[in-house]
């Protein structure tokens, strides 16, 4: 499964609506600091699992009079999955389309805040599509936040950079220095 689109209508810092379209394969996000790449990935999870509580909903809450909605399209083999949810009043719609066929799975009150079978209608397509129902899994299994791949990342880049899978240069550093240490003694 990928993300293939996101449209944010007033989200956090994003004013307005904007959109990201996003190919097959690895796509990765940079920019510089605030401008917006966590409140990106956080708008993913709350469009799918709705906010848990109500002080980081207000949080992401748009000034007064805005809109406050989003959408997220996954694609999984064939099968084009459309996440639309309106932040104010818990108003979700998912829609799956294979081929020309287009059907609506689900449209109700998804407030995981929530005790309706709404809510219990919606977790069930949820899991169709993600096999998963709770945004703690999700994040746990599904979602690399930043800093979280630093370690891994350094090391690929140094092996390409030292030419060698089979040690990078820190590696090879410090069995030089245990060598210089044992001859110098």
């Amino acid at each position: 499964m990928r993300i293939e689109r996101l449209q944010l209508d007033g989200f956090g810092r994003f004013d307005g609506t904007v959109q990201w379209t996003f190919g097959p394969g690895l796509n990765v996000i940079l920019g510089p600091n605030e401008s917006g790449k966590s409140t990106m990935q956080e708008s993913i999870l709350a469009i799918l699992f709705g906010f848990e509580d109500k002080a980081t909903e207000e949080r992401f809450r748009p000034r007064a009079g805005r809109q406050f909605k989003g959408q997220v399209e996954l694609v999984r083999g064939d099968e084009h999955w459309k996440f639309s949810r309106d932040f104010d009043d818990h108003l979700v719609t998912v829609t799956r389309r294979r081929g020309k066929d287009n059907h609506v799975l689900y449209q109700g009150d998804a407030n995981p805040r929530g005790r309706t079978d709404d809510l219990v209608a919606y977790l069930d397509v949820l899991s169709d599509c993600l096999a998963v129902t709770d945004r703690g899994l999700f994040q746990r299994t599904l979602v690399i936040r930043q800093g979280e791949m630093s370690t891994s990342i350094d090391e690929t880049i140094r092996q390409l950079l030292s030419g060698s899978r089979q040690g990078d240069y820190d590696t090879v550093l410090t069995r030089l220095e245990d060598r210089f240490f044992g001859l110098t003694r």
